[in-house]
């Protein structure tokens, strides 16, 4: 609400670009983006939105925030945490279907978010050994469509299907040989350039803490934009 008194026109316009580009989509058979965990192609109307999120988080109850925050870290781990072709294959569902019937993504036997806590069941309780890694060329890859994989038996045949997302842990499987990467070091790196990210964060906020009180944000700034204040300045 404060977007819209202080900064009324700029509001307006991400509103309508923001529903103008979600009817866009709408209009496409591939809206979804295909094999993907969600719509990834509302991706960039997401990042935009995400400038409303500070103020809206403001405004809300403070033991609201941990819960909100929490569940959607809590998403974004289902989506990271297994391979999103595996529903399509042990499903057999056809790679063409959205053209003839753009509604089936909404059948919840192949949602990602529904069906994934299953998934996660089913692969901590595997415990035979898979037969190959990926049925593509190599490691990495890009898959081949799932509608001639085998089915069910696919996602016990091949590694890839049958463990968990994240290629420092799925790769294991794989000999020294195999591997694109040095697992070991690659990870020691991404975690040292996670750990500054988060140390940059705190400093910047004990910085902020520490400093005079500001002003208020430039997001929330407004400027005189009558006749006389722009002659004036020219």
């Amino acid at each position: 609400m404060r977007c819209w008194r202080v900064a009324r026109w700029w509001t307006a316009s991400v509103l309508l670009a923001g529903v103008g580009f979600l009817l866009f989509l709408s209009c496409l058979s591939f809206f979804k983006g295909d094999i993907a965990w969600g719509p990834r192609y509302l991706t960039p109307l997401f990042a935009l939105l995400w400038l409303f999120v500070p103020e809206g988080m403001a405004s809300l109850p403070p033991l609201y925030r941990p819960v909100i925050l929490i569940l959607g870290l809590l998403v974004q781990l289902l989506g990271l945490s297994t391979e999103p072709h595996r529903l399509y294959i042990e499903t057999n569902f056809p790679s063409g279907a959205y053209i003839y019937n753009p509604w089936v993504y909404f059948n919840p036997c192949i949602s990602h978010l529904l069906q994934r806590p299953r998934e996660i069941w089913e692969i901590l309780w595997k415990t035979e050994r898979s037969e190959d890694f990926t049925p593509a060329p190599s490691p990495t890859y890009a898959l081949p469509l799932h509608d001639y994989l085998g089915g069910h038996a696919a996602v016990q045949k091949y590694h890839l299907f049958s463990s968990f997302r994240p290629w420092w842990l799925s790769q294991r499987y794989l000999s020294a040989s195999e591997r694109p990467v040095p697992l070991a070091t690659t990870m020691t790196f991404l975690v040292c350039l996670t750990g500054m990210g988060i140390g940059l964060i705190f400093l910047a906020l004990y910085g902020r803490r520490n400093s005079p009180a500001c002003g208020p944000p430039m997001f929330y700034t407004t400027f005189d934009t009558s006749r006389e204040s722009l002659l004036s300045r020219s």
